[in-house]
């Protein structure tokens, strides 16, 4: 049985009208493989068709294996008002996330107690600007520095533009657990990017807000399921514009 995919990609997922034949390519996924490879027989079955435009035909697919169309994505685009902001939370960091746990009462996940900290880029990095609760004690906070990538999937999905949730699992081991960024004591994670979209354009967050959940109320249990992140994304939306009007963007639409 022949495989047939047609792949049509704008000029905005490029971020450029001149799109080179190296930007786009064919991958394939084996069922052991953690990452996507690209090999030599499935690079020939790949072709462009027109501008934007593009198939991949293999004649004897593999079972259980993946067949990819890939391109290049867009740089980010970062915003004067992302730089500012960034200044802005060097150096009231702590005031902002103080907002965003204030804005938490009230709400289902208060019942969590939750960590609430504010990260902002440095770098290839995300440095920590605030915290709350207060507190002296460095384990019980998350990392100043994290670093993004496979370690840090929860911070990086978020800054990627969505919304992870990553609950404690029964198979997790305490060790697996710090790996993922909890601390003792959490039994779930949340992050969110700080976010002004004014076109919908791709563009880099502005810093990512963690939460570190602990307990389990069965209330606010519901809300960490993955068919509830609408529901999840509209008692995060109320913090999240606080924590933009306390920086001075009040009057720019917000998503989170």
């Amino acid at each position: 049985m022949e495989l047939v995919k047609i792949a049509h990609i704008s000029d905005l997922h490029f971020g450029t009208d001149n799109q080179q034949p190296d930007d786009v390519g064919a991958w394939t996924r084996g069922p052991a493989a953690e990452q996507p490879f690209q090999r030599a027989d499935i690079s020939n079955c790949f072709s462009i068709l027109a501008q934007g435009l593009y198939s991949l035909t293999v004649p004897f697919p593999l079972p259980n294996f993946t067949y990819i169309i890939a391109w290049k994505p867009p740089a980010a685009r970062k915003l004067p008002e992302a730089q500012r902001f960034e200044g802005a939370a060097g150096k009231n960091g702590q005031t902002f996330a103080k907002v965003f746990f204030e804005a938490l009462k009230g709400t289902e996940l208060e019942s969590y107690l939750p960590h609430v900290s504010l990260y902002v880029p440095a770098g290839q990095r995300l440095r920590r600007v605030g915290h709350l609760p207060d507190t002296d004690s460095s384990s019980a906070m998350p990392a100043e520095y994290l670093e993004l990538g496979e370690a840090q999937p929860v911070m990086t999905r978020a800054w990627w533009g969505e919304v992870p949730v990553r609950e404690q699992r029964d198979t997790d081991s305490r060790d697996n657990l710090r790996q993922l960024g909890f601390l003792d004591a959490e039994t779930a994670l949340i992050a969110l990017p700080v976010r002004v979209d004014l076109t919908g354009e791709t563009m880099q967050p502005w810093g990512v807000v963690r939460l570190g959940l602990m307990g389990k109320d069965p209330k606010a249990y519901t809300l960490l399921q993955a068919e509830n992140g609408n529901v999840l994304r509209q008692v995060l939306l109320q913090p999240m514009l606080k924590l933009l009007a306390e920086a001075g963007l009040k009057d720019r639409p917000g998503t989170a």
